[in-house]
């Protein structure tokens, strides 16, 4: 039995003002997801807290992909095992159910949730976290026994609301609704096709369930005033929005939100991610693969995203023009990944997951000065995630996300809060994937694995570095004089007080030279010299610019945030990168930049600041700044040996 809402009697109307543009914060960027996929109580892996959803099926149209199973492991399609579905690809990398029914499920929310800014994790990128709902009118909130496809989204977003209020994370929850949805599988609920087509195919109907969803998500969000949030005290809804065929006209939205407001008697802001400024507060263009398609294949993979974005942001930028108020919100996506019997009717279709194609979007953004996102990165149906705690190299995608988003917003990098958030991930309990990756503390399994293992990526951060004291600059006691490194570690710094910032890296570069490697990067060397004896591949990547490990004796390092004993000519014309452990590396900064807090900063001309002996024009450090992107090179490289490798360590 559907419960109907019919409205007819109205309260006094809720004036609605569009100033979203104006009233959300400057900065802001919340994840998106979407959780559809049910466990069934003969999981292989161990009984799941719902049943198996049919989202495992996208539809079969020919015999392009084998039958679903999702209680099977199989190896079809892939060198690794992943659940037997009617995709050639993991339609969802990691497929826990998130409806909180149980204690696995409640802690992977709690895992998602940790991504979230709070007083414990300053290191924590994210402002708020979107959770796509189907309905809620046909949910067990008036429907006996109702579609898991409809109830799972339901009971995951009453689960965040209460694990964010138990985390003490207050203004983090977004609602999200697919506005599809219902006028895409109506027929499957007895509800007829809602086209107006004949008596029994009333557009009033879905209609009418979707005026009451609204209702009841509104009302919900202002009922989780801690959790839900507020911009200007109204909440924020994220709306997936489609145009043409059987979906919402913009004249229906007006209706909706009409009607919605009215009976609710609230207020709230509405992000769309279509072109329908005219009814919304705000537009986060969804991933188009079609306008992709459309890009030069030729291009380099940079170019190639910017032409893209260019394609689907460029009408944007005229349309709002018209509409005062509103906000371009940006969509980013770290790629796309699909071959499916259904939707994607057995034609491969693919944007490369590359940091590359994540840095160019954020690169984008920052020319077009877009810092409010939305990030389609978690549990989408076809897309994928690449986050997950059981997928090879999930939490290291995870960590260069984090630092993505870090770097564009100017914040600090934060490894100590990084190697917590890889504490957790790691140590999650329960693997439901398919795959031999079990985190355990057992030393007899991982010697096992490691003896197994032909290629070995080993990631190092500040903590390797700690033990021969050199200093993090970061944290309660971190500072050199009264600076934090953010305020020196930037391109705007070093434009702004060249002289300050070359006191900071000469006294550093002068600390560091005191120092010397400790056993662990001692340790490493020799693993290296091992693995490579026993004819495996090894690399050691790191985040540390110290040097430390190049002078123990590693030899394949990759230095992903570049050394202090390296130096760069700022002319565009020359760039040239050099080693140098010159002492002082001249004349002018011998004796300064000392650290202590009533030190007078030594004001030395630019012109007695280390130069270029090509071109005499003003040398920095080789060092990735904050705001600056990591350098393409490395990255390909980085990324060349995540994905031959088939044991990271961090």
């Amino acid at each position: 039995m559907v419960l109907l809402i019919i409205l007819r009697d109205y309260y006094a109307a809720v004036t609605h003002t569009f100033d979203f543009s104006s009233q959300m914060p400057s900065k802001f960027a919340s994840m998106f997801s979407m959780s559809w996929f049910g466990l069934g109580l003969n999981d292989p892996q161990g009984q799941g807290s719902d049943s198996y959803t049919n989202h495992w099926n996208v539809g079969p149209l020919s015999s392009c992909v084998s039958g679903t199973n999702p209680s099977i492991c199989s190896t079809d399609y892939t060198s690794s095992p992943q659940r037997q579905i009617s995709s050639k690809y993991r339609p969802l990398l990691g497929i826990y159910s998130s409806s909180g029914k149980d204690t696995e499920s409640a802690s992977r929310i709690d895992l998602m949730l940790s991504t979230i800014r709070s007083s414990c994790n300053t290191g924590a990128r994210l402002d708020a976290w979107c959770i796509q709902l189907e309905s809620i009118q046909l949910s067990s909130k008036y429907v006996q026994n109702p579609s898991m496809n409809i109830e799972i989204p339901y009971q995951t977003f009453l689960s965040f609301h209460r694990r964010a209020q138990a985390a003490n994370l207050q203004n983090v929850i977004i609602p999200g609704y697919d506005s599809t949805w219902l006028y895409s599988f109506s027929t499957y609920f007895g509800l007829g096709k809602c086209d107006n087509s004949d008596v029994n195919n009333s557009r009033s109907i879905c209609l009418n369930i979707t005026i009451a969803d609204f209702i009841d998500i509104v009302n919900m969000a202002y009922s989780y005033t801690s959790s839900t949030y507020f911009v200007n005290s109204k909440p924020v809804l994220f709306i997936y929005t489609s145009s043409g065929g059987n979906f919402l006209t913009l004249s229906e939205w007006t209706q909706i939100f009409s009607a919605v407001r009215q009976k609710a008697n609230r207020d709230f802001y509405t992000v769309s991610t279509s072109n329908l400024f005219q009814e919304f507060d705000a537009v986060a263009p969804w991933i188009n693969y079609d306008a992709w398609s459309m890009t030069n294949s030729t291009l380099p993979l940079y170019n190639r995203t910017i032409q893209w974005m260019n394609l689907m942001y460029s009408q944007l930028f005229i349309s709002v023009n018209n509409y005062p108020g509103r906000a371009i919100l940006g969509g980013l996506t770290p790629g796309f990944d699909d071959y499916t019997q259904g939707w994607g009717a057995c034609t491969t279709r693919t944007i490369p997951r590359d940091t590359i194609l994540l840095q160019a979007q954020f690169d984008y953004f920052k020319k077009q000065n877009i810092n409010r996102m939305f990030l389609f990165t978690w549990d989408d149906y076809q897309e994928g995630s690449i986050f997950e705690p059981d997928i090879v190299n999930g939490t290291w995608a995870l960590v260069t996300f984090r630092q993505l988003v870090g770097k564009y917003f100017g914040e600090e990098d934060n490894s100590l809060d990084e190697q917590k958030l890889i504490s957790q991930w790691t140590k999650y309990p329960q693997i439901r994937n398919c795959t031999t990756i079990q985190p355990s503390s057992n030393l007899d399994e991982f010697h096992s694995l490691l003896s197994k293992s032909k290629s070995i990526v080993v990631l190092t951060g500040a903590g390797v570095s700690a033990e021969s004291g050199v200093p993090t600059f970061r944290g309660e006691g971190g500072l050199w004089r009264k600076y934090q490194a953010t305020d020196l570690a930037t391109p705007q710094a070093f434009h702004k007080n060249p002289s300050l910032v070359w006191e900071f890296y000469h006294y550093r570069r002068e600390l560091v030279q005191t120092k010397h490697p400790n056993p662990a990067h001692y340790a490493l060397v020799e693993a290296e010299k091992r693995f490579k004896s026993e004819g495996k591949h090894f690399c050691l990547i790191t985040q540390n610019v110290d040097g430390l490990h190049h002078r123990a004796g590693s030899e394949n390092l990759l230095e992903m945030h570049g050394n202090l004993f390296y130096v760069r000519c700022t002319n565009e014309k020359c760039q040239k990168i050099e080693e140098n452990h010159d002492s002082p590396i001249c004349d002018a900064l011998k004796d300064k930049g000392a650290p202590n807090p009533d030190t007078k900063s030594a004001e030395i001309p630019v012109e007695k600041l280390p130069r270029c002996k090509h071109c005499s024009s003003l040398l920095r450090p080789h060092i990735v700044w904050f705001g600056e992107a990591l350098w393409p090179d490395v990255l390909e490289k980085i990324e060349n040996e995540q994905e031959k490798c088939d044991l990271f360590i961090v």
